[in-house]
């Protein structure tokens, strides 16, 4: 969470950011709130969540950051389909819940995301991202992170960098649709090791094309 709201802070975003911890106190220089539910009103409602805890406590995280509500939540905690059993129970309760309060969901087990136009960087990666017109998406996390400082060695800059975690709502179609949209983005790339709406991907991706490379 740390490195996070680090990243975020140097990619120079305008925005307010609520830092939320029990402990209260201060984190990087921002007055941590000790509840989701201290934020005020002028804060609400959130545009984004960023959920950097116990598997076993996102749910209850998600509850109450739909009472603000929220538009959109990256879940970057592990522990959920990617370990069977009771992790796959608890993404299949975290995916209701986001269905439920019309949240926008990215993850779980997920790198993060970047938005350069935005100033928008809520990964866990290390080092800045560069902008450009490069729009990449991937579900392996491992991968991102090559990509990362592979791309910023070689000074090589994207508009939007997605990683897609275990896609339990936010899948590879909904960041295409996204990519092919955004006039930030000249170049799509992805990387999938399987497709969760495989229709409807392939039926996008023609379009996606006709307008990027």
């Amino acid at each position: 969470g740390n490195i996070i709201l680090t990243n975020l802070l140097h990619a120079g975003f305008a925005g307010a950011v609520y830092p939320i911890n029990p402990e209260g106190g201060s984190i990087r220089g921002l007055p941590a709130l000790r509840k989701i539910s201290d934020i005020p009103a002028e804060g609400r409602p959130l545009d984004l969540a960023v959920i950097c805890l116990p598997s076993e406590a996102v749910p209850s995280a998600l509850e109450e950051l739909a009472a603000l509500p929220v538009r959109a939540a990256v879940v970057i905690s592990a522990g959920f389909k990617e370990i069977g059993g009771r992790g796959a129970q608890l993404e299949a309760t975290v995916k209701t819940l986001a269905e439920r309060h019309n949240i926008a969901l990215l993850g779980p087990n997920c790198l993060g995301l970047v938005n350069t136009a935005g100033a928008l960087n809520v990964t866990f990666a290390a080092g800045e991202t560069l902008p450009g017109n490069i729009g990449f998406f991937s579900q392996s996390g491992a991968l991102c992170v090559s990509i990362f400082d592979w791309a910023r060695r070689q000074k090589i800059g994207f508009s939007s960098f997605v990683s897609l975690g275990n896609k339990a709502l936010v899948d590879e179609s909904d960041v295409l649709a996204y990519l092919a949209a955004d006039p930030q983005t000249k170049v799509i790339v992805g990387y999938l090791e399987s497709e969760k709406s495989g229709s409807r991907f392939l039926n996008d991706a023609p379009m996606a094309t006709s307008k990027k490379h």
